[in-house]
């Protein structure tokens, strides 16, 4: 009799690496749960009338519970050598089928079918970019086989998941276009209110200082009148790719209007923040110039009000002569 096999001596699929990528881009590991894919597990669970029904997204090492019901918790990772679902991935035309776990090489010795917990399982392989990145399965204690009608529904079950998790993708590639700047790529100014409202929020509970620089361009409207405006519109695009160059990973730079961009730095002091402005500044191509102001929260004032503030900075920076930095004010109290 032929000695059973762990299901932690698996293959890796041949794809892992483009596999995970293709996982990555869909960006639903470590998501929210969604009411439309808890929907279709608890249908799964119905139809083939079995104890768990889960959608499981395979990773590198571990696998996520994306939705389930029953066994599994959504949100949860554990190990995937131990899974079902690993070796479902390894063939993805076609489903994995398990009648009676504990008569199947394969599975004899994993963990959860001498347990009892897994006694037989079929899984369908969730494909995005060519490649099988999780599973829809069923999983009962007791061996089973699922009739045809059953297999039908899973599948079109499986399909609906796999819709909704490519739908998921695109909604946050659209909602990312939203807070875009068409032009530039920096963030708009709606992204900007929102970070910067985030950010003070968060620098009120943390106490981390948080600094905000103000960009604008120097003799810009004379650029575009002897350049044309394609041309100024590849100066401000080459702005900002040097600029993000100059900016840390947690830093964001946005298109605040016209030529005029905004910084957000957070953790950032004052002198550290002059000293950015004044990199943003020597960055810009093409041997122009721009004028930089900038202000540190205070602690209490609202958004608005900082940014009047580095507002108005700017304009000393301008009136001063242009191609400089200044530093704002303390807001003035108000009674």
């Amino acid at each position: 009799m032929q000695r059973p096999v762990p299901a932690t001596v698996l293959s890796t699929p041949s794809d892992d690496d483009e596999r995970v990528a293709a996982l990555d881009r869909v960006g639903a590991v470590g998501a929210p749960p969604e009411a439309a894919l808890d929907g279709l597990v608890r249908l799964a669970a119905r139809i083939c009338a079995t104890s768990s029904a889960e959608i499981n997204l395979v990773g590198a090492e571990q696998l996520w519970f994306c939705a389930a019901r029953g066994l599994g918790t959504p949100g949860v990772a554990v190990e995937r050598g131990l899974t079902f679902c690993t070796w479902t991935i390894l063939d993805p035309d076609r489903p994995l089928l398990v009648s009676d776990a504990r008569a199947d090489d394969r599975f004899a010795a994993n963990p959860f079918v001498t347990d009892g917990t897994i006694g037989s399982y079929a899984g369908f392989p969730l494909i995005a970019e060519g490649h099988a990145i999780g599973t829809m399965c069923v999983h009962d204690p007791a061996p089973r086989t699922l009739d045809p009608d059953q297999l039908d529904a899973l599948a079109v079950l499986a399909t609906a998941a796999q819709t909704q998790l490519g739908l998921r993708r695109h909604v946050d590639a659209l909602s990312e276009l939203a807070r875009t700047d068409a032009l530039t790529g920096a963030a708009n100014r709606r992204a900007m209110d929102e970070v910067l409202e985030r950010e003070l929020a968060r620098s009120e509970r943390s106490g981390a200082p948080v600094a905000v620089v103000m960009l604008d361009m120097d003799g810009f409207k004379g650029y575009n009148d002897e350049f044309g405006h394609p041309a100024g519109d590849v100066l401000l695009q080459r702005s900002a790719t040097a600029w993000r160059a100059e900016l840390r990973s947690g830093d964001l730079l946005g298109r605040w209007g016209g030529e005029e961009f905004c910084v957000l730095l957070a953790d950032c002091h004052p002198a550290a923040a002059l000293a950015v402005a004044d990199r943003l500044r020597a960055a810009v191509p093409e041997g122009r110039t721009c004028s930089a102001g900038v202000a540190c929260w205070d602690g209490r004032e609202t958004v608005d009000e900082l940014i009047g503030r580095v507002d108005a900075a700017l304009y000393d920076a301008k009136h001063a002569g242009r191609d400089r930095t200044a530093m704002a004010t303390k807001l003035t109290a108000t009674t």
